[in-house]
């Protein structure tokens, strides 16, 4: 993995990130519940920040409603949970909603030690720049 670094705005902190070298996917560190760090690949296209079931299960947090992610086909399955605490350098959100999701079945081949997407219901009320170190 590449180390980069993340800014983000308005709250003007650095976050060292990884670049999958083979995918080019942004893998950022973040804690729940104050465990971690767990890597989650940054997708601002991803509709909702989802966490894989076995870190669910590892974390001992409930999930909660069941229902499918239409990707056309097939249709996955998926549940909701609530994260006491997720925190991303110094911003710690509380009660966070997450889609619970296999997320290996949709994202294949970027990388083994995945644990979840950071997407747009995390995201949304922050801006970021992505500085990409030039070799």
């Amino acid at each position: 993995m590449i180390t980069e670094t993340m800014y983000f705005e308005e709250i003007k902190m650095e976050i060292d990130i990884q670049l999958d070298p083979k995918s080019r996917h942004v893998h950022l560190p973040v804690k729940i519940n104050d465990d971690g760090p767990f890597y989650f690949t940054l997708d601002t296209g991803a509709v909702a920040t989802t966490i894989t079931p076995e870190l669910l299960e590892r974390l001992g947090i409930e999930s909660q409603d069941d229902g499918f992610v239409d990707l056309k086909k097939p249709k996955i399955p998926h549940k909701y949970a609530k994260l006491p605490t997720l925190t991303i350098g110094s911003i710690t959100l509380e009660n966070e909603e997450v889609m619970v999701i296999d997320i290996r079945a949709i994202m294949r081949g970027v990388g083994s030690g995945l644990h979840s997407v950071l997407g747009h219901t995390t995201l949304k009320n922050y801006v970021m720049t992505l500085n990409y170190k030039t070799e």
